[in-house]
């Protein structure tokens, strides 16, 4: 229970214009009505910031091209397409000396492919870059905007045959369509 010093009874009168102590009757209804306040306060916080979150949640919803559906990115177009360009500028550093040259067959293969998907997905903003990197990694992945990458290991593993290669950047394309990472990053 609440213990009540000397101290706070003596100020508990000045505050309530009392000449002697008047115990804690006053006081507990003084604090009980303090903490009631309190609780309304947070309760009336708490619907303040849930109605905030929910408006912004539909504020920001966006349809996903050729399926229709809906989810949220709280991030702007144009933010999404320079973040992916940052970060491809850093891949581009970070591989530096294993990314095949263009006129490799594999580079060659993926870019033809890669081409012919990212026409049929007709998505005009993006800037759409294809690229291999010598890695045993059996790995592909896309970054904001329409850069692709593949790793050598999985293109040994597809056996680089164009139908495989096409299952994988169709893959990859879709993600970068969807705005996946954008989405990613706003959950």
């Amino acid at each position: 229970m609440f213990r009540v010093s000397r101290t706070l009874v003596r100020a508990g009168c000045r505050f309530f214009g009392t000449s002697k102590p008047v115990g804690s009757a006053l006081q507990r209804e003084y604090f009980a009505h303090r903490q009631n306040n309190s609780s309304e306060t947070w309760i009336k916080v708490g619907a303040g910031v849930g109605v905030f979150g929910v408006g912004y949640y539909f504020f920001n919803l966006e349809p996903v091209p050729y399926t229709g559906r809906k989810h949220m990115i709280d991030m702007s177009r144009s933010s999404e397409l320079s973040m992916g360009e940052k970060t491809f500028k850093q891949m581009l550093e970070k591989y530096k000396g294993r990314i095949l040259h263009p006129d490799h067959p594999l580079s060659r293969r993926v870019r033809s492919v890669g081409e012919r998907i990212a026409r049929a997905a007709n998505i005009s903003d993006f800037k759409w870059e294809f690229i291999v990197v010598d890695s045993p990694q059996v790995n592909a992945f896309c970054l904001p905007g329409g850069k692709i990458v593949f790793y050598t290991g999985l293109l040994n593993r597809l056996q680089s045959d164009e139908n495989f290669i096409a299952s994988v950047m169709g893959h990859e394309v879709a993600h970068a369509v969807a705005s996946r990472l954008m989405w990613v990053f706003s959950t």
